[in-house]
């Protein structure tokens, strides 16, 4: 096994070793710059989040990042889930898939209802829009001449 100090050195002098580190400021600013999109999946946006403030060269407090992370969450998933209801990134992460995967069955179903229920609709319409215009012909009729 190794000891984690070595691992860590190890971590620090490949990254030393493959490029430049960014300074911090710049990471902040790509981080923050980018909120999550309206076809973006809550698991993919905060992997990408995490690969992000992991390129920082100090380690961040897990309520900040928790905090850094649901602030910059999609409107509609904020709207079903509150920062108090979550304590890690890792609860955030599951119960934001679980708020998207009831969204999408939610759309799935309105969407396989809204045909049906359309093609319903104007049929009713069309049904009344004929008994109208046959009442109106039956009481303009006009009195056959003798």
């Amino acid at each position: 096994m190794v000891p984690r100090r070595k691992s860590i050195d190890s971590v620090v002098g490949r990254r030393a070793m493959y490029g430049a580190p960014r300074p911090p400021h710049k990471i902040f600013r790509d981080i923050f710059a980018s909120e999550q999109g309206d076809r973006e999946q809550s698991e993919v946006f905060i992997g990408r989040l995490r690969a992000s403030t992991a390129k920082l060269p100090y380690a961040l407090d897990e309520r900040i990042h928790l905090d850094m992370i649901y602030g910059l969450l999609n409107k509609r998933i904020r709207k079903r889930l509150t920062r108090e209801s979550v304590q890690s990134v890792d609860e955030l992460v599951s119960k934001a898939r679980y708020i998207e995967d009831s969204l999408m069955e939610g759309s799935s179903v309105a969407q396989s209802r809204a045909p049906s229920d359309q093609r319903a609709g104007s049929a009713r319409t069309r049904a009344r829009a004929r008994a109208t215009c046959n009442a109106r012909a039956a009481a303009v009729a006009v009195p056959a001449v003798l």
